[in-house]
């Protein structure tokens, strides 16, 4: 019953078979393209190398001994894995939203005090809604900035890659 219908409404259009005659055409045609794309040789130049690693070669060679490695401590291997996930890719400065971040983060850090502590400079922050927070050169402060130098009066920090100063009043 199905067929027959079929062949009533294919029998006055020449249009299906047009159709039908197209689309093998065009089976066809993508059919000899595979094949060839199979059987083509890949030619491999040993000269080239990806651009972002021949630049790099001791950390191509860090990278390959960390992998040797067996892992051993978790926090070891996720320090190495999460060291770049937050950094910003391009620069902020120019980027209204990543300006109203950092302002805000600025609006809630205020520097106490620079002091040196074992002939190491020291700052304290208060943070608010955290509290007072000791800091030295290198140290991420809950996620919000790192600490990159302590002057006598002042600190130099990153937000979102972006050098922001806090200064005693």
């Amino acid at each position: 019953m199905l067929k027959e219908r079929i062949t009533q409404l294919t029998r006055g259009c020449c249009n299906w078979r047009l159709a039908h005659v197209l689309l093998g055409g065009v089976a066809l045609a993508l059919s000899i393209v595979l094949a060839l794309e199979l059987l083509m040789p890949v030619y491999v130049d040993s000269q080239k190398r990806p651009s972002g690693l021949s630049n790099h070669p001791q950390q191509i060679g860090r990278l390959l001994q960390m992998l040797r490695e067996p892992p051993g401590d978790p926090d070891k291997v996720a320090r190495t894995i999460r060291s770049g996930l937050f950094r910003a890719a391009t620069g902020v400065s120019d980027k209204p939203m990543a300006n109203k971040v950092i302002d805000r983060i600025r609006s809630q850090i205020k520097l106490q005090c620079v002091m040196k502590i074992g002939g190491e400079p020291v700052a304290y922050v208060n943070i608010e809604g955290v509290g007072l927070r000791k800091c030295r050169v290198g140290d991420s402060v809950e996620g919000l900035f790192t600490v990159v130098t302590i002057n006598k009066r002042s600190v130099e920090t990153t937000i979102i890659g972006h050098k922001v100063v806090f200064a005693l009043m």
